[in-house]
Parts: structure tokens; sequence; C-alpha cells
């Protein structure tokens, strides 16, 4: 990913990126489009389900492990 935003050194120079003006392709592009996009959203929910879940486990830890019994069972 880097690479493709930062050339290397020396590197062979890429060509330009491909407009979506072309009619042959067009219709090509307009298609990864959406599979990126629909891609873009499952990165994003699946993100936000690992974010609230790591919210969920920590809130757990600390009501179960601030019990008076756990207290007084590491004592």
């Amino acid at each position: 990913m880097i690479t493709g935003l930062l050339p290397l050194p020396g590197a062979p120079p890429t060509s330009a990126p491909v407009t979506s003006k072309d009619p042959t392709i067009q219709g090509k592009l307009e298609f990864l489009n959406a599979v990126f996009d629909t891609l873009g959203g499952i990165f994003k929910a699946v993100l936000l389900m690992l974010f609230a879940l790591s919210l969920i486990y920590s809130l757990l830890q600390i009501i179960l492990l601030t019990r008076p019994l756990a207290r007084q069972a590491c004592q």
C-alpha cells in the first residue's frame, strides 16, 4: 500500500490513473467502486463491533473483579 502511495526510488514510472470518461471501462469502474464501497462499509462495521466488544469486555472485567467476594479472594 505504501509503495502505491509513495513510489520507490528507481522504480519505473507508473501510468496515469484510468478515468471513468473512457466508455470501454466505465462499467467496470462503476462495479469496482460499488465493490470497494461495500467492502469499506463492512470493514467499518467490523471495526465498530470490535470496539464495542472490547468496551463490553473491559466493563465486565471491572464489574466482576471489583465484587466483594473477588476482592476477598485476592487478599
